[in-house]
């Protein structure tokens, strides 16, 4: 007999159909939505002069070259491995959504703090209640397959890959010889799709109060998809209804909270109210896109995800965040409010130790435009004077270092402000409108670059 979980997959069966409607067309659309994952900012920039050789050969003299680098044998031998072992969080990025040596890499590195350091959160790159579904696979609670779960429930195609099913399946095999105690947990922090939200908050309503459950019913389900609603051209009274029915919906959770912890349960209770947040953070996010406002809070809206997590429902346990280099960075201005990285740097100090992944040229997966997922390559050597020049003239083909570990002279030149190529979801053909300037010596604790990578597999 299954244990009861969050919430009861066969209860969802009826809505299978609509469900695998609205992620497919999220799947297809979202490839129309560089203001959502990674906007990539492509200014004029001005020539630079190239690296010097002296400073080249004194970094190459520094890093440390890495054999078979997506072994898990070969990463933890690393100079900075042990530094990331012993933090409370450790943030792993990528430098594009669609790389196989970025995403082995981090599933590496995941089985060995997991396995060897006590590590028992992982903290995505997907919206809050999607990832609830996915834990609820990884406690053995769930009646679909990996495939099924990976085909109808995913929104975002990055994820969609061999790599992140093998994880999912892994942190499963994983969790069925741990103690309830000693599990890994799966938790969404982003804030850009309310698919499943209205579904999870009905459901476990339903439970208790199901005369209250089908008003809710009648209250969100015709706009579950916020971000269609609005794109589409909601009016305002429209967009009026949507934000009443949240607000009805949280007051009533806040409202009638110990009445509700009585009938599920503490932890049940956290997690609608959590529900209840997340839809406001996400209609406030589309709200703001829909009338050309920017997403500036996402990150901020994140961070606060990731620290009601990491403090108030699992407080003290070792955590993991799987995200693009932007998100897990330490930059104080993106998008103008800063990144996740900066708020959980300025909470946790060097107990939160970023691991950025960069690399030159190669295949890898992006959306471009009318044309849709499709594997790309860039083959043209790095702009003059950005960082990729000065790893990829090191000559090697991969390897790691810890950025206080470099020469002075080093650290000084990658102090100031630098380009990176950094890709998110969208790519539009031309590899010089992506790199980035970026501050490494304050962004990342550590760096593994790759001068040539191969695209993810993604699952057919």
């Amino acid at each position: 007999m299954r244990r009861q979980g969050i919430f009861d997959m066969r209860t969802y069966r009826y809505l299978l159909l609509f469900s695998i409607l609205a992620v497919s067309a999220m799947s297809v659309l979202g490839c129309f939505e560089p203001s959502i994952h990674e906007m990539d900012f492509h200014p004029d920039k001005p020539a630079v002069p190239p690296v010097e050789q002296a400073l080249i050969s004194m970094f190459t003299n520094s890093v440390t070259p890495v054999e078979q680098p997506t072994d898990q044998l070969n990463l933890i031998k690393q100079p900075f491995f042990h530094e990331f072992s012993s933090a409370e969080i450790v943030g792993l990025g990528e430098a594009t959504h669609g790389t196989y040596e970025f995403f082995q890499s981090k599933f590496a590195l995941i089985r060995e703090l997991v396995e060897k350091h006590g590590f028992r959160t992982i903290l995505f790159e997907m919206d809050f209640a999607e990832a609830m579904l996915f834990n609820e696979f990884i406690h053995d609670r769930s009646d679909l397959t990996i495939e099924e779960l990976i085909n109808e429930k995913m929104i975002f195609w990055a994820w969609k890959t061999q790599t992140i099913r093998d994880l999912l399946i892994w942190i499963q095999n994983f969790n069925s010889i741990q103690s309830e105690n000693d599990k890994v947990y799966f938790f969404g922090l982003d804030v850009q799709y309310t698919t499943f939200d209205a579904d999870l908050i009905i459901h476990m309503y339903n439970s208790f109060d199901p005369e209250t459950a089908e008003y809710f019913g009648k209250i969100l389900l015709p706009y579950k998809n916020i971000h269609l609603y609005y794109r589409n051209g909601a009016s305002e009274a429209d967009i009026s209804l949507v934000q009443s029915g949240i607000g009805i919906v949280t007051k009533s959770i806040k409202d009638r909270e110990q009445e509700i912890k009585d009938a599920i349960g503490e932890s049940q209770y956290h997690l609608l109210n959590r529900l209840g947040r997340h839809l406001q953070q996400t209609e406030w996010i589309r709200y703001n896109v829909s009338i050309n406002n920017g997403i500036s809070d996402r990150d901020p809206f994140m961070a606060e995800n990731a620290l009601w997590i990491l403090r108030e429902f699992r407080p003290a346990q070792k955590a993991i965040l799987w995200a693009h280099n932007g998100h897990v960075a330490n930059d104080p201005s993106y998008y103008g409010k800063g990144s996740l990285g900066r708020f959980l740097k300025d909470a946790f100090k060097n107990k939160y130790q970023i691991l950025g992944f960069g690399f030159s040229r190669g295949e890898f997966n992006a959306t471009n435009g009318d044309v849709g997922l499709q594997r790309f390559a860039i083959l043209d050597d790095p702009i003059s004077g950005s960082v990729n020049e000065m790893f990829h003239r090191t000559g090697l083909s991969a390897f790691s270092f810890q950025v206080q570990d470099l020469p002075l002279e080093v650290n000084d030149w990658l102090s100031a402000k630098r380009n990176m190529l950094s890709i998110g979801s969208v790519y539009l053909g031309s590899p010089g409108d992506y790199y980035i300037e970026m501050v490494m010596r304050d962004y990342f604790d550590a760096v593994i670059y790759f001068d040539q990578t191969t695209s993810s597999l993604l699952l057919q």
